[in-house]
């Protein structure tokens, strides 16, 4: 496991803003994608929202 400690304040607080920004990138393209795909099949949002859960968990 890597040791933040080592490093320094702001270099820590760099690492996770990245890591905060490419979560919210991710999440917004999820949307898009969860969008296009209700409007393609007609499945509803939260029957789409499970379908991608249950892929992530397994």
């Amino acid at each position: 496991m890597f040791d933040f400690t080592a490093l320094s304040l702001p270099l820590n607080f760099l690492l996770f803003a990245s890591a905060a920004v490419a979560v919210w990138v991710a999440g917004a393209r999820l949307t898009h994608y969860a969008d296009a795909t209700t409007d393609t099949t007609g499945i509803g949002h939260a029957a789409i929202g499970m379908q991608y859960a249950l892929r992530q968990s397994s």
